[in-house]
C-alpha cells in the first residue's frame, strides 16, 4: 500500500513536471511513461549501459523486478502491471 502511495504521488508530479526516479519497485517503475535500463557491465572499466526499453522489453525488465524473468506467472503479472499503469486502484484515474 505504500509503494502504491508513492507511485500515486510520482505519477501526479509527473502530469507537470519532468520526473526521473530510481527504483526497484515494479509498481512505480510500471507508472512509468518510459523506462530506462541502467546496467553496469563488469567491475574492471567500469562501462556502464543506458538503454531507453520498448513494451517487450519492459514487460521483461518487470517481470525481473518481480523476482523471475523467466516465469510465465512473472510475465503475466507484469503485463497487467504495465496495462493498468495510468490507473491507481484508490484514485482509479491517471
Amino acid at each position: 500500500e505504500t509503494v502504491d502511495a508513492v507511485a500515486d504521488v510520482l505519477q501526479s508530479l509527473a502530469a507537470s513536471r519532468q520526473v526521473i526516479v530510481v527504483t526497484h519497485q515494479p509498481l512505480v517503475a510500471s507508472r512509468a511513461d518510459h523506462q530506462i535500463s541502467i546496467d553496469r557491465r563488469g567491475s574492471d572499466d567500469g562501462s556502464t549501459s543506458v538503454v531507453l526499453l520498448d513494451d517487450e522489453q519492459r514487460r521483461g525488465e518487470i517481470a525481473r523486478m518481480l523476482g523471475d524473468r523467466l516465469s510465465q506467472g512473472a510475465h503475466i503479472r507484469a503485463e497487467e502491471l504495465l496495462s493498468t499503469r495510468g490507473r491507481s486502484p484508490r484514485s482509479g484515474s491517471r
